[in-house]
């Protein structure tokens, strides 16, 4: 299925930046992966959004940039600021659907300066961004996009959201974000490979690289993969460019946590599930014979 090519560094609101987060992100800079960060639990009793952010910014540096606030973190947390699009959401008890509010009088000074800063990092991959800010007082996040997509995608940014997971408040608008704005695979720059850089396109040679494997009761080695270039189609062989090997795929998935569906086909930047490979394994590369390539990155250790 289709995904943003991005990571999201997720936040303790409550204990702020740990050693699990500082590497996931010595991980995310040498591979050049972009990433947005999400302060989540701010409905926890000791939750300090405020002190995270500055934590967080003071280890990964001025790049990171919040397009969100907590109203009222802590136990009572049901409003987040959206300075973004310049709108406060305010949840029911138990989560869910929020309703749109106006942004309080006594917010608006802090809201308008992190929309100013959210229109300036835009504006460096946009000009015209910029022209329009000025004319209009005032940019949808539609305008925003491009600006942004790009400048996470070259890691000259990375935008700071909140939430609380479990209590289902500001995951909807961070899926949103991820959906509408985020840089997809092809709007990355390309794949290092063994024989030079290798464009995300439906239209190239046959590459996949397999980033996870496992061993499932009754169904044998499981095998989680990216399609770097052009299509994997059901019936397929590949050659496995480490050792040589044949594999016939016999079967695709995608994957929707534990639930796997049956697809004929995967193009270039799709997440697929492939079952019983003969010897390929994490770190792999499949490609179509007579196309030596091998993908120059790790994204995940062997479990």
């Amino acid at each position: 299925m289709k995904v943003a090519d991005l990571g999201i560094m997720v936040l303790n609101a409550a204990h702020g930046v740990e050693v699990g987060t500082e590497l996931i992100w010595e991980y995310k800079e040498k591979f050049g992966l972009p990433g947005i960060f999400v302060i989540n639990q701010c409905d926890h009793e000791k939750a300090d959004f405020d002190a995270t952010l500055e934590q967080a910014t003071a280890r990964f540096g001025s790049r990171l940039i919040p397009f969100q606030y907590p109203l009222n973190p802590g136990k009572g947390f049901n409003a987040i600021i959206d300075a973004l699009r310049m709108v406060m959401y305010e949840f029911p008890a138990d989560g869910g659907k929020p309703v749109k509010k106006d942004i309080p009088a006594a917010e608006m000074e802090k809201a308008k300066a992190l929309h100013n800063t959210i229109v300036e990092a835009a504006a460096e991959n946009d000009d015209s961004l910029m022209e329009r800010f000025f004319e209009t007082g005032t940019l949808e996040e539609s305008e925003l996009a491009d600006g942004l997509r790009k400048g996470i995608a070259n890691q000259q940014l990375f935008p700071v959201f909140c939430a609380s997971a479990t209590a289902n408040k500001g995951t909807g608008r961070i899926m949103g974000f991820i959906n509408d704005v985020c840089p997809s695979p092809a709007d990355r720059p390309a794949a290092k490979t063994s024989q030079g850089d290798l464009v995300i396109s439906t239209s190239g040679p046959s590459v996949l690289f397999i980033y996870k494997t496992f061993s499932e009761p009754k169904v044998g080695r499981v095998s989680y993969f990216k399609v770097y270039s052009g299509k994997v189609k059901s019936g397929d062989e590949l050659i496995n460019n480490a050792n040589r090997g044949h594999e016939r795929i016999n079967q695709l998935y995608v994957s929707n946590g534990k639930i796997r569906e049956t697809v004929d086909e995967l193009c270039a930047g799709d997440l697929g599930v492939m079952v019983k490979l003969r010897d390929s394994h994490t770190n792999n590369t499949l490609s179509i014979k007579g196309n030596d390539i091998e993908i120059d990155r790790i994204p995940f250790p062997e479990p």
